[in-house]
């Protein structure tokens, strides 16, 4: 039955591929909406890593939920693949680096990740394995063609 498929429907097929970019999707997509719906206290939690300054928390505040929402669509849809899973890749290194300061710096907040009530050492491996997921989508990506990211 798949060789009746037309080639760009086979492409797609790849069932580990297909769960990671929904689940990964998916778990942009809650988070970005999960902040969106209070912004206020959103932006109390970014300031409360002490990293960004003033200007910078408001508009991290303001960014981040609608990029998490637009990059977590784009990896369920497969829409500006290459894109999606590089900025899904560098938000996930981002979050780890900010975690891991919280930690150097002997800083104890709630992260404000998805709304769970974990350590910061869990939310550093969850965000972990979340990001060693992006690095099987660029192996898929790459073991079908070097132009494979380019042409989806």
């Amino acid at each position: 039955m798949l060789q009746k498929l037309p080639v760009w429907l086979k492409s797609r097929l790849d069932p580990v591929e297909l769960l990671i970019r929904i689940i990964l999707g998916s778990i942009f997509v809650y988070s970005g909406i999960y902040k969106i719906k209070d912004p206020q206290t959103f932006e109390v939690v970014i300031r409360n890593y002490k990293i960004l300054g003033d200007p910078l928390v408001a508009m991290t505040a303001m960014t981040l939920p609608p990029l998490e929402i637009i990059v977590g669509i784009c990896l369920i849809i497969k829409l500006c693949f290459k894109g999606a899973v590089f900025t899904s890749a560098a938000l996930l290194i981002t979050f780890i680096c900010s975690l891991a300061s919280l930690i150097l710096r002997d800083i104890d907040i709630e992260c404000g990740c998805l709304g769970l009530k974990t350590t910061l050492q869990m939310q550093i491996f969850l965000d972990s394995v979340l990001l060693l997921s992006t690095f099987y989508l660029f192996y898929s990506a790459n073991r079908k063609g070097p132009l494979y990211m380019v042409k989806h």
